[in-house]
């Protein structure tokens, strides 16, 4: 049972790292250069939230906050990283087929821009209303 745990845990991150490697080895990098950033930037994540969980184990009531901020920073970094894959991808594999490949690259980048404008106005709205709580 403990196997099946540790596997779940950490078994994605090994194919992860096992995925960057291949995408170095075939030369991928400068084909999908954000692709393999969200890549490396995950595997960097997971190790940083690993440090910052150890760390805040020693004195859990003042370095939980610390915590806190490694995960909710990485998410907000993470979310960014998949919308510029989306983008990416779309861009790559979907637009050069298409006959009017100008004005839906123009609609894509209208939608990133949206959602992005809404994604900051929610979290400046969240932030708000946590310090008024306080």
């Amino acid at each position: 049972m403990r196997f099946w745990s540790l596997y779940f845990d950490f078994g994605p991150y090994v194919f992860l790292a096992a995925a960057v490697v291949l995408f170095v080895r075939r030369r991928l990098r400068s084909t999908f250069p954000f692709f393999f950033a969200s890549m490396l930037f995950q595997l960097a994540y997971v190790t940083a939230v690993a440090v910052a969980y150890a760390y805040a184990l020693t004195y859990p009531v003042r370095l939980s906050y610390m915590y806190q901020w490694v995960v909710t920073s990485g998410l907000a970094i993470q979310t960014i990283f998949e919308l510029a894959v989306l983008y990416e991808i779309c861009d790559h594999l979907f637009l050069p087929s298409i006959p009017f490949w100008s004005n839906l690259r123009k609609l894509l980048s209208w939608t990133a821009a949206i959602v992005l404008l809404s994604a900051s106005i929610s979290s400046a709205l969240l932030a708000r209303v946590h310090l008024t709580s306080v």
